[in-house]
């Protein structure tokens, strides 16, 4: 029987006993006085290789196991080599729904002379494999250290082999006196859950976010019936600098162009980069006060930088962590509705728009620095979403040299879409989700012409949503008539 499974078995057992558990003040982490072992010998079945009970410190912090038989002699009487192997179990009491770290430390000895080797192997179930070899003419003792994790087994399972190669060259031998085990950190599964869904979260909103800087490029505030312009833009809050422009090319149909470098932080993520939109528009002719309108564009991203962050509770509180990855966006949009005019100073829409858009994420890794062990790494990954908006905007001109658009628009995302699938050093794989969100999109504009072709706007737009957090940028922009 395999040890993880023999702890499978026992662990409802384990897990009601009310005696000898050390009970802790202040919510610290504890190891249980009951410690559990089962040693494992390919000749003789099963055996105890280490004291049922271990030692522990007044704290509850440290606890020290004594093997009472895990040692392998060799070199004489014909015997030249000689193995043992020990599985461990033991039992770990943590706050509930917890994953813990802690470190062992190994003491023992070896006696061998040249030539003769001794190999010490501990695999632990979570943790990475510590191996040792002791060669030729090597006389004393040894401490070696190891990291190992409880899981949400709330148990330290360890495989320990110890072998010697003796060779015939004289008496040999290798042993393993004690283990002393330390709490190092702890943290809820929960925590950690919630702060890998706040990823998948940061990346909806650097998509979200350059969607709506996109649209900002394409005339959001802008009336429909736009005059053929160009424009040059720059904004402070999320920074951006670009160009974007409107050409009439015939029949009701129209142009629709845009480019900018940005630089936004919002919802706990920054990104930065340049975005590039294009649309075509189709107003129907006519001087009807009411006429419909359709457009379909797409936007893009090539090479977005960000850097996305998480938080969770460990041991001693609130641990902040962040990583970097790069990446590109894409989204594809229509959108119809309707213009209203009723005189030549006033143009109010409403339209219904469908957008799908696609967000490509390289990998992405912690460091385990600032007291951050579970560190989250994040392979190279795609999400979708589909989102609907209805916007309505108003545009008028009759202020005394001055014209004004205020427009607004409210949307959801459709479908939680892919999970981000997260690695968390000592808890495993844990699949983060965004879920759907609620979003709007707003702004005003309001300019000046100073010549016949020239005008001078200044602008706020802002995009904000539930989990996405809020982008709002405030600027001015030229704009020239052709």
């Amino acid at each position: 029987m395999s040890v993880s499974l023999f702890w499978r078995r026992l662990k409802p057992a384990v897990s009601g006993l009310e005696e000898n558990q050390l009970l802790m003040a202040s919510g610290r982490v504890l190891l249980p006085v009951c410690l559990l072992f089962l040693a494992v010998s390919g000749a003789s079945g099963q055996e105890i290789c280490a004291a049922s009970v271990p030692t522990v410190t007044p704290d509850g912090a440290t606890a020290s196991v004594f093997f009472d038989s895990f040692s392998v002699s060799a070199g004489s009487g014909g015997v030249s080599t000689g193995s043992r192997t020990c599985g461990v179990v033991i039992p770990v009491q943590l706050p509930s729904d917890s994953v813990g770290i802690y470190k062992i430390d190994y003491r023992g000895g070896v006696e061998l002379a040249a030539a003769q080797i001794a190999h010490f192997t501990v695999t632990p179930a979570i943790g990475s494999v510590l191996g040792v070899t002791f060669q030729g003419d090597n006389h004393g003792d040894f401490v070696l250290t190891q990291l190992v994790g409880s899981g949400r087994d709330n148990a330290l399972i360890l495989n320990l082999v110890l072998v010697l190669e003796a060779q015939q060259l004289g008496d040999a031998f290798a042993g393993l006196d004690s283990a002393d085990v330390t709490t190092i950190d702890y943290a809820r599964f929960s925590s950690i859950k919630t702060s890998i869904d706040k990823l998948a979260a940061e990346r909806s909103s650097v998509a979200a976010h350059l969607g709506g800087t996109a649209d900002l490029l394409l005339g959001f505030l802008a009336p429909v019936q736009g005059e053929n312009d160009a424009t040059l833009l720059a904004s402070g809050g999320s920074p951006m600098i670009g160009a974007s422009g409107h050409y009439a090319i015939d029949d009701g149909f129209s142009l629709l162009a845009g480019a900018a470098y940005v630089h936004q932080s919002a919802g706990g993520a920054d990104a930065n980069g340049p975005l590039l939109a294009g649309a075509l528009r189709y107003v129907q002719p006519g001087t009807n006060s009411v006429r419909p309108f359709a457009e379909g564009g797409m936007w893009g991203a090539p090479e977005v930088t960000m850097h996305l962050s998480r938080q969770y509770q460990n041991r001693a509180g609130a641990v902040e962590s962040g990583g970097d990855a790069s990446g590109s966006a894409l989204g594809i949009y229509a959108r119809a509705g309707v213009i209203y005019t009723p005189n030549a100073a006033n143009e109010l829409s409403i339209s219904g728009g469908l957008e799908q858009g696609w967000l490509r994420v390289g990998s992405y890794a912690e460091t385990g620095r600032s007291g951050n062990l579970f560190t989250a790494r994040i392979g190279n990954s795609t999400s979708s979403t589909t989102s609907v908006k209805v916007t309505a905007a108003w545009t008028t001109s009759g202020l005394s040299g001055l014209d004004l658009t205020l427009s607004a628009a409210l949307g959801r995302t459709l479908g939680s879409g892919r999970p981000v699938s997260a690695n968390v050093d000592w808890v495993g794989p844990v699949e983060g989700r965004a879920g759907d969100f609620t979003f709007v999109e707003y702004g005003a504009r309001v300019g000046l012409k100073f010549s016949s072709r020239a005008k001078v706007d200044a602008f706020v737009f802002g995009t904000a949503g539930q989990k996405i957090g809020t982008n709002v940028q405030y600027g001015a922009a030229l704009r020239l008539g052709f």
